[in-house]
């Protein structure tokens, strides 16, 4: 469906469209697809910031790189360093700005004098001819606020300013105003050399505020679309970016202007006898799952007992067996892209549950209190009487994250996964 903006038009994509014809496409990495994203919508709302540390020279990833030669350094620009202040100067922004009673942004009394280059050029460099913005529609509505937080861990500091005043500004001023078009991006999760302070996943955290979206994208396309869509909803969203994602994942992403709808997940893979649910980095190690399943790598007789008190036999130091054998089992996995944690897509993964009879639920933050309780409660209840295993969470210990050379006893590799896929298989 493609919704008119002046003479410019936005494809919003129903579930599973991304892989339809949406004109040429470009191979980009998730770096790239979210500077694509911005760039959109700084060209295509006049009245739309993008700022954050070190955001005008690029930021620490590179997400930024450009914008603030081609739009001005009054429309991207840095912030000193001090999360709570970010927040705080965001919400600002979209609640006032944003309302009908002031006028666009910017009005001239804040447009600075100088002129600034539309095409890129080195920062020293003096401008050459100024950005216009474009003349064949009037100025849009729309307020975009798009503030970065350097690093996910540091969204703590900034709680107080999301939860308390960004979430309820709608409810306590009667809808009088709101903080649409604020977006807060926040890149999150392990790389391999973050260790204590740079590795968290809190999206579980943000999800337990009302009135916060919160979306995390598992590649460089879903990354574009879901980031034009939270850049232009009429609620707050907080972004998570894998930022391992940022150089490792590549794709064709279509070069037009598409929106990924908020709170709708999709199938990445189908299958018939075990539901695979995930978001972010995650979902590429239950992909990984599932391919290997599909191609018979791993043999059922491997658990040869029913799991006692919860340990199965792989946690008992039995092992799974991987075998090429031509009589290895063929498990069929359906493996699900959340999106969306905040709504999230109940109706999708309980569909595919009622079909499989099993849940498996895997993400990078801790266990405890994490995301995947939510998940397992809500479709346990709704299916129940479909249920041939009982649901699981493959996630996080439940200890801070650790430096690189044990990386990977904190997080949930696909070892785990397989290990919960057999155990689930087993039930019957």
């Amino acid at each position: 469906m493609a919704l008119p903006r002046g003479s410019h038009s936005i494809r919003v994509l129903d579930p599973g469209e991304l892989s339809l014809n949406l004109g040429p496409r470009r191979s980009m990495n998730m770096c790239q697809a979210i500077n694509d994203a911005l760039h959109i919508a700084l060209q295509t709302e006049e009245r739309s910031c993008v700022f954050g540390e070190d955001v005008s020279f690029g930021g620490v990833f590179r997400c930024t790189a450009g914008l603030r030669e081609k739009f001005g350094p009054h429309r991207v620009f840095n912030t000193p360093l001090s999360e709570q202040g970010i927040a705080g100067f965001a919400i600002g922004m979209a609640t006032t700005i944003g309302s009908s009673a002031f006028p666009p942004f910017p009005p001239s009394s804040l447009r600075p004098s100088a002129t600034y280059s539309s095409t890129p050029s080195t920062l020293n460099s003096p401008p050459s001819a100024p950005f216009t913005p474009s003349t064949s529609q009037a100025p849009s509505p729309m307020v975009i606020a798009c503030a970065e937080i350097q690093f996910a861990d540091y969204l703590l500091p900034a709680l107080d300013q999301i939860a308390s005043e960004a979430a309820r500004m709608r409810f306590r001023s009667g809808g009088d105003f709101a903080c649409g078009g604020l977006t807060i991006r926040a890149p999150c999760g392990a790389v391999g050399h973050g260790g204590l302070y740079h590795s968290q996943s809190p999206e579980a955290l943000l999800a337990h505020i009302p009135g916060i979206r919160v979306v995390v994208p598992s590649g460089p396309a879903e990354a574009k679309g879901l980031l034009l869509a939270s850049l232009r909803e009429p609620d707050p969203v907080v972004f998570f970016e894998p930022k391992i994602l940022y150089r490792r994942a590549i794709e064709e992403v279509p070069e037009c202007d598409y929106e990924i709808p908020l709170g709708k997940g999709r199938i990445a893979c189908r299958g018939s006898d075990v539901t695979l649910v995930g978001w972010g980095s995650q979902l590429r190690v239950l992909l990984e799952v599932a391919e290997e399943f599909s191609k018979g790598k791993y043999s059922l007789s491997s658990v040869k007992t029913k799991p006692y008190n919860g340990v199965s036999q792989y946690n008992a130091g039995q092992g799974f067996q991987k075998t090429s054998s031509p009589k290895a089992s063929i498990i069929s996995c359906e493996v699900i892209d959340l999106r969306s944690l905040q709504p999230w897509d109940c109706d999708l993964i309980c569909s595919s549950v009622n079909k499989t009879g099993r849940l498996i639920v895997s993400h990078e933050a801790s266990e405890s209190g994490g995301f995947g309780a939510e998940i397992v409660a809500r479709v346990s209840k709704k299916c129940f009487d479909r249920m041939r295993s009982p649901p699981m969470r493959i996630a996080g210990s439940d200890i801070p994250p650790i430096p690189a050379a044990h990386e990977g006893l904190y997080l949930p590799g696909k070892e785990r996964v397989v290990e919960a896929v057999l155990e689930a298989l087993h039930y019957g």
